[in-house]
C-alpha cells in the first residue's frame, strides 16, 4: 500500500501536479481529523452511557488500537500500556 501511494507520488512529481498531491494530501489529513472526531465523540457517548448502566468506563488505547493502531501507537500514554 505504502509502495503505491509512493509511486503514484513520483507519479504526480514527475509530471508537475504538485498542486494535485498537495491538495490530495490536505483531503485525506481532514478526512482522517474528522474520522477520528467522530470517533472520540462516539468514544465519549459510549462511556457515558457505560457510566449511567453502572459498567466500568471503556479503554480509550484499546479502543484506538481497534480503530486505528498507528493512532494509538501515537498517544504515548498508549505505547506502553
Amino acid at each position: 500500500m505504502k509502495n503505491s501511494i509512493l509511486l503514484l507520488c513520483a507519479v504526480f512529481f514527475l509530471n508537475g501536479c504538485v498542486a494535485a498531491a498537495v491538495g490530495g494530501f490536505a483531503y485525506v489529513s481532514a478526512e482522517k481529523r474528522e474520522a477520528r472526531q467522530k470517533f472520540m465523540e462516539d468514544f465519549n457517548y459510549t462511556n457515558l452511557e457505560r457510566e449511567k448502566a453502572g459498567l466500568d468506563p471503556l479503554d480509550i488505547c484499546d479502543a484506538k488500537r481497534q480503530f486505528e493502531p498507528d493512532w494509538a501507537y501515537e498517544d504515548r500514554a498508549c505505547r506502553f500500556n
